[in-house]
């Protein structure tokens, strides 16, 4: 149907226009393809609005018309719809809205919104159509407020308010779209109060700023909201970090301390509100590390900081502040009898030439030889540092070893000598391995044996003396 020369004619009076009404609904048999723009300008007529189809008469030639016409295809403005009384206007807009048949812009969504007051009531929990105007949004991810239309299209600032509290509470609202309106709005909450809100739509607001910062909100967010805190305070941290007033707690303090996004110079502040901080299973700066070790050290680490695990793989610089701390907890270390300690920080502290030869052996004989966590490097140790120990000790250190029985049947087997009616010295032969070589040293450094005593191709052969006896036990 060639539409404007018909619509020019048509429009000159309310009968012409109800009859053009009335034939294009019934040739176009509910389906309206036409230009958009002779569609809005037919329903600029409120008598179109108080008349009746034919066809059916429970709607409006209006409805009838809104019925036949694509999906999003009318552009509404205030200027297009002007001569609408107050009444079809209103129609209008909730027509085009619920049945999402106007493109979605600022006009039809902020004036859909003024039309119903209970949206603007904060205890109407859901107001009737506000679900339509939330799906009516959601049809255009484009969609971008314009904060001039928001401003313009009512000066009430409760309007604004109401608009603005309603849309932050939007959970159905795309987040792409959630987040561009309240970016638009630019307005914030100095005291925020709404509950039920996803951590994502939380995180646009703590993003926009929209949550002033401050010992109110963040109290809110603790209790309401937990999983966000850390955000919260991370996207606010220098106003956090300069609360005062024992706003800080230790549990927080320690989330951002794990916190990745967050700057080493933050953290260093937040390390100096602690009392201490647990260096255990985090990852950590060397920097951070360093101010750890250096004035906030956790004592209950020192089992951790020693491991293997940990100093084995610590920055040459951290393994330098791990020794002088265990060198300052001497005492404590020799108590750790159930803790694995690095095979590599004990060569060290036992190589210290400013320790005694009795401190040695006490970390020895009470840690490091009888610790469970260490017997796999017990020969190892006890090999390098015979001298600090008596025979006697030698063997009950080694009483739970295979190493042990071998030694005791070759002392018996030495001590059968002349002192007790046998005739010259006697000889015994134990495995060879590298502890074994050691001990032999050992025992003829001493003169315990004969300095004949040798390995060869069946062990070490150890000879004894023709008189005395070796005192073992």
């Amino acid at each position: 149907i060639e539409l404007k020369p018909l619509l020019d004619y048509c429009l000159s009076s309310e009968e012409n226009l109800l009859q053009y009404a009335k034939v294009y609904i019934e040739l176009s048999n509910g389906k309206m393809d036409d230009d958009p723009s002779f569609i809005e300008q037919l329903l600029n007529y409120d008598i179109l609005f108080q008349n009746r189809d034919a066809e059916n008469e429970v709607i409006t030639l209006a409805e009838a018309i809104l019925n036949s016409i694509p999906n999003l295809s009318i552009d509404y403005t205030e200027e297009k719809f002007n001569k609408l009384s107050l009444d079809n206007k209103t129609k209008l807009i909730k027509n085009l809205v619920v049945n999402q048949k106007a493109q979605v812009n600022s006009y039809i969504v902020l004036s859909y919104f003024s039309i119903h007051p209970d949206f603007s009531d904060p205890d109407f929990l859901d107001p009737d159509g506000y679900s339509d105007l939330i799906d009516f949004i959601n049809q255009d991810s484009n969609f971008i407020l314009s904060r001039d239309s928001f401003l313009q299209l009512n000066l009430n600032w409760d309007f604004q308010n109401a608009f603005f509290t309603r849309i932050v509470s939007a959970n159905d609202l795309e987040l792409a779209i959630y987040k561009s309106m309240l970016a638009g709005m630019k307005l914030h909450y100095e005291e925020f109060d709404k509950k039920g809100l996803s951590d994502e739509r939380m995180g646009v607001l703590i993003d926009l700023k929209i949550i002033d910062f401050n010992t109110s909100n963040l109290d809110f967010i603790r209790t309401e909201y937990t999983s966000m805190r850390t955000y919260f305070i991370f996207k606010n941290i220098e106003k956090y970090l300069k609360i005062e007033g024992g706003v800080h707690d230790e549990i927080e303090l320690n989330d951002l301390l794990q916190y990745e996004g967050l700057d080493d110079s933050y953290k260093l502040q937040i390390i100096d509100i602690l009392d201490y901080v647990s260096l255990k299973n985090q990852k950590f700066s060397i920097e951070l590390i360093t101010h750890i070790l250096d004035s906030k050290f956790d004592i209950n680490d020192f089992s951790y900081i020693i491991s293997s695990d940990y100093y084995d793989n610590a920055d040459e610089s951290i393994k330098n502040k791990i020794r002088e701390l265990t060198k300052e907890h001497w005492d404590k270390l020799i108590n750790l009898d159930n803790s694995e300690i690095s095979i590599h920080l004990c060569e060290w502290l036992l190589g210290l030439g400013d320790i005694e030869d009795s401190e040695r052996k006490n970390l020895l004989k009470n840690n490091l030889l009888s610790n469970p966590e260490m017997s796999k490097y017990r020969l190892y140790l006890l090999g390098d540092n015979l001298d600090l120990f008596e025979l006697w000790e030698i063997m009950n250190l080694l009483s739970d070893s295979d190493i042990h029985a071998e030694w005791i049947e070759a002392f018996n087997k030495l001590n059968q000598n002349e002192d007790v009616g046998h005739n010259g010295n006697q000889s015994a032969t134990v495995s060879n391995c590298e502890f074994n070589i050691k001990l032999l040293e050992y025992l003829k450094k001493r003169d315990i044996i004969s300095d004949k005593s040798r390995p060869d191709l069946k062990g070490i052969v150890l000879y004894g003396f023709r008189s005395g006896q070796i005192e073992y036990q």
